[in-house]
């Protein structure tokens, strides 16, 4: 999975290394090889994906009105489209 861009993965001292927020216990998290196929698209940007999916971001609401991350978004089962629009929005560099 890491080859093809759906799972993150960095090489420390010749091994790979899975970060473990991707990961529920031993499970992938449903949905989220498709948030990060999105953020790798462009040359494997590792720490880029790290960094979305670990901030808030303010169009990741709960119903008591607090920020999440996308990560927690996507454990939680908030709208994935809306998380890979967001991902997507990462690349859009126009003006309006």
């Amino acid at each position: 999975m890491r080859i093809r861009n759906e799972l993150l993965a960095i090489s420390v001292d010749g091994k790979w290394k899975y970060p473990v927020f991707q990961f529920q216990g031993n499970v992938i998290i449903p949905g989220i090889n498709r948030i990060i196929k999105i953020l790798c698209s462009r040359d494997g940007m590792f720490w880029d994906a790290c960094l979305f999916l670990l901030n808030k971001h303010d169009a990741l609401v709960m119903d008591d009105g607090t920020c999440i991350t996308p990560i927690e978004g996507i454990k939680s089962g908030k709208n994935i489209d809306l998380i890979a629009s967001l991902a997507y929005g990462r690349f859009d560099q126009t003006a309006n």
